[in-house]
């Protein structure tokens, strides 16, 4: 995913190109697979139903505050300490 923590597109030097510090040729599925075979991931806690209609309405304040602010600043919220990089 480069396109999330490495520098993309890949040759770019312009301004937002540079997204995180996994360089440009990581990630490749072979390297993946074979570096991480035994990778998984588990998504909980889903919630399905029409817009703002999925949480209660005292975390509504909280949830546009973290939405604005993430869409003002151009950015999605990440947790670095979660990303890796495969070389």
């Amino acid at each position: 995913m480069l396109w999330l923590d490495s520098t993309y597109p890949t040759d770019s030097t312009k301004p937002g190109a540079a997204r995180g510090t996994c360089d440009t040729s990581s990630g490749k599925p072979d390297d993946v697979e074979s570096q991480q075979a035994s990778a998984s991931v588990i998504y909980s806690n889903i919630k399905v139903g029409d817009l703002n209609t999925t949480y209660s309405k005292k975390h509504s304040k909280l949830q546009a505050l973290v939405t604005s602010s993430a869409l003002g600043a151009g950015a999605i919220g990440r947790r670095p300490d979660l990303i890796g990089c495969l070389a």
